[in-house]
């Protein structure tokens, strides 16, 4: 803008200067000599006519596009009685003629003149749709105004956006691998975007490679933009999906495009589910539920088997990655196996004995493997404190804190023969402190009655009754009529 000021500025100056009669010379900045001022009619203000230009940015968007307009603005006010005309030209070549709507090479189409100077203080030119080839200078000008040519010139910028395209390789990777996951284009690009890979949380995710830019001969500042999303994965991003992103400076809103959800495959690990433990006994006839966890992708095939006892229990291991050394066996005829389960019912005393063994794989590394030793104790035959029927090793029910402890042949009747002898035993001591009791508690009494001492003597002489003096009289004291009784 300043430098159209100071070409207007010198326009003025100049035409003052021939208007003095000094030689006619070419105005600085106009190439052709039909550019060349003339000699003006007089160097006043209100006579004469400028125009400013413009500076405008344009954008190759797909369509419907937008139109871009390229103007110079009208400084003065025209003359009525002046005969002159208005053009276009780009690069010094012309384009457009206000009076006759001349048009040259091919722009008919997307060239059009938006106003006329008459109607307002502004000439326009619309170009819809703008390409990267419009970019230039446009010099807009007055001819004949004066009896010379009144010009200015405006700049046209154009930028394009960016195409943007996937390539998306096999979503399916394996875990420690370093895979390139796609590919994101942003092609034909003016400026050169910015471009980044992100999550389905929304986050940046850094890649391996960087963004490669190639350059484009036929059009200065156009480029392509390739990322190569190179990654190693690990089982924590299994099934989570990526996006490719791309900014560009002329858009406000980010483009996106989605390259798919990842399927990271693993090798296998096997647990107990529960405390950690892997010796366990149970009592006879109870049930037994075990529950293994197991994680790989693919999904592991799970196997149990089973090792009876021989001496020793064999020692075990957790998460063992080979699987076991001694030659295993099938599962006993109360056990079965569903899926990641295993259930026993009854237990036996006979068979069950013996370490217990889960393996799994999927094709991925060694196949990983644990076991847990089983051990069968007697049932009791006499009422016990209440135990769990059923245990499930690993969940909130367990029979462990009262299984009953081993116990010997025979403890159970001994123990009865010993309660039944010492209440037999208190029972004769009881009945012979109560006789004696008995026996030891008597009581006196006084009586009227005739002894037997003195029965005899009146049936022998019955006359002489009341005349006898017998013990039992009257004068006998009373301790001579006591009796005693045993059991009162």
């Amino acid at each position: 803008m300043k430098l159209m000021l100071i070409q207007s500025f010198l326009y003025l100056c100049l035409s003052c200067y021939i208007t003095y009669g000094y030689p006619t010379t070419s105005m600085p900045g106009v190439e052709d000599q039909d550019k060349v001022l003339g000699p003006a009619p007089a160097c006043q203000s209100e006579e004469v006519v400028l125009l400013s230009g413009s500076t405008v940015n344009g954008v190759v968007t797909p369509a419907p596009t937008e139109t871009v307009t390229v103007y110079c603005d009208i400084i003065g006010q025209l003359p009525v009685d002046q005969s002159y005309h208005f053009t276009w030209s780009v690069e010094g070549e012309g384009l457009i003629s206000y009076d006759d709507d001349v048009v040259s090479k091919g722009y008919q189409s997307r060239f059009i003149v938006a106003n006329s100077p008459n109607e307002a203080s502004r000439l326009a030119l619309d170009i819809n749709p703008v390409k990267l080839s419009d970019v230039g200078k446009y010099d807009c000008s007055i001819v004949g105004l004066y009896d010379h040519n009144v010009i200015s010139s405006s700049f046209l910028e154009v930028n394009q956006l960016p195409n943007i395209t996937v390539k998306v390789n096999d979503l399916t990777v394996v875990e420690g691998n370093e895979v390139i996951l796609g590919t994101c284009f942003a092609n034909a690009s003016k400026p050169q975007p910015e471009i980044w890979i992100e999550n389905s949380a929304g986050n940046r995710v850094e890649s391996l490679s960087s963004p490669s830019i190639v350059n484009h001969e036929e059009h200065a500042g156009v480029s392509d933009s390739v990322l190569k999303f190179s990654k190693v994965f690990n089982r924590d991003e299994n099934e989570e999906s990526y996006r490719c992103m791309v900014q560009h400076p002329d858009k406000p809103e980010t483009f996106s495009s989605y390259i798919g959800q990842v399927d990271v495959q693993f090798s296998p690990t096997v647990s107990i589910m529960g405390d950690g433990r892997n010796d366990f006994s149970m009592e006879e006839g109870q049930s037994l539920s075990v529950v293994s966890l197991t994680t790989g992708n693919p999904t592991p095939v799970v196997v149990w088997t089973f090792q009876p006892d021989t001496t020793q229990p064999p020692a075990t291991s957790a998460d063992s990655t080979n699987p076991t050394d001694p030659p295993t066996y099938d599962l006993p005829a109360n056990f079965q196996a569903a899926g990641n389960t295993l259930i026993g019912n009854p237990l036996s005393m006979i068979e069950n004995d013996g370490t217990f063994t889960c393996t799994v794989s999927n094709g991925l590394g060694s196949p990983a493997s644990i076991s847990f030793h089983l051990t069968i104790t007697e049932k009791p035959t006499t009422t016990t404190a209440p135990t769990t029927p059923v245990a499930t090793v690993g969940g909130h029910d367990s029979a462990e804190a009262t299984k009953p402890l081993p116990r010997q042949a025979g403890a159970d009747a001994a123990v009865i023969g010993g309660v039944v002898a010492v209440a037999v035993f208190v029972l004769i001591v009881a009945i012979i402190l109560l006789l004696r009791y008995f026996m030891t508690h008597k009581g006196e009494y006084y009586t009227n009655e005739l002894k037997a001492t003195d029965d005899a003597r009146l049936e022998n002489n019955p006359i002489d009754d009341e005349d006898d003096d017998l013990d039992g009289d009257e004068d006998e004291p009373l301790d001579g009529r006591k009796r005693t009784e045993h059991f009162l």
